[in-house]
């Protein structure tokens, strides 16, 4: 065999087996971007009296498990939609501030997460965030009370709900540009950008968004780059904050300081609020 075969052959190889590796990226890619905790929780009298467990129903019939503390009188709401890997429980301590200071707390439990029913996708997300929000609609909360509130993966799902839906603001914490941006920085070696189902594209949407928008992101993150976050908000229209925080990365915030700063830049948004 000469040394060209041999070349071919080695080379024919290392092909057949970066195709197999693809291919399986391809159709495991879900379990890369989701990693729901199925545990179905308790109801949140047990853990947390201030909320009522709610159901939802979405478009598509699916029956969301949801937990809801009502805002006090003149108070605004905050609707949340929680990352990849969270859970009702989990999203607790980012709401405190907030219920502390009276505000409503609407916490999605999106299918396939928290015990809820349902297979997770893009399209599926975006149904539970739209039936989150008729959900405060149909019970007397008013729009302009209403504060979409997004972290990381859930950014895209508000940026999504921000299109259809008139917000008093829009707060994205640790927000993308596309999940197969972020997917194409981590896997550079597959072209991400091209077989990613789910897109979550905020950068091609957020120009179509007329709500103030705050961005929160973290100088360290490395999952979620910072850079990420400083596109997105070039791209949004005005009025708009950017925020970064020198010694956050994607997971150590400090909730108080973060709802303080939330709170105090939602005032003028939420006059209408009565």
């Amino acid at each position: 065999m000469t040394t060209l075969m041999r070349f071919k052959k080695i080379l024919f190889s290392i092909i057949q087996v970066y195709l197999l590796v693809l291919l399986g990226v391809f159709f495991l890619q879900d379990d890369f971007l989701y990693y729901p905790s199925k545990r179905p929780l308790p109801d949140p009298a047990i853990i947390a009296p201030s909320y009522q467990k709610v159901q939802i129903k979405t478009q598509d019939n699916l029956d969301l498990v949801a937990w809801y503390a009502p805002a006090k009188k003149g108070k605004p709401t905050l609707l949340e939609m929680q990352g990849n890997a969270d859970s009702l429980y989990y999203r607790l301590q980012l709401a405190q501030p907030y219920l502390d200071a009276g505000w409503g707390i609407f916490l999605l439990g999106y299918r396939g997460f928290s015990g809820n029913p349902g297979k997770i996708t893009e399209k599926g997300l975006y149904l539970d965030a739209n039936a989150a929000w008729n959900y405060l609609i149909q019970h007397q909360v008013n729009n302009h009370c209403i504060i979409l509130y997004g972290t990381s993966l859930g950014t895209g799902v508000v940026v999504e709900t921000a299109l259809s839906h008139q917000a008093a603001a829009l707060v994205l914490q640790s927000p993308y540009t596309s999940i197969p941006a972020v997917a194409q920085l981590h896997y550079p070696f597959f072209p991400m950008r091209w077989i990613m189902k789910g897109q979550y594209n905020s950068l091609a949407k957020i120009k179509n968004v007329h709500t103030p928008v705050l961005i929160l992101h973290g100088k360290k993150d490395q999952l979620i780059p910072v850079q990420y976050g400083e596109t997105l908000f070039i791209a949004a229209n005005s009025p708009k904050q950017f925020i970064a925080f020198n010694d956050v990365g994607h997971e150590n915030w400090d909730f108080n300081q973060l709802g303080a700063i939330v709170m105090q830049w939602v005032l003028p948004y939420t006059a209408n609020c009565k």
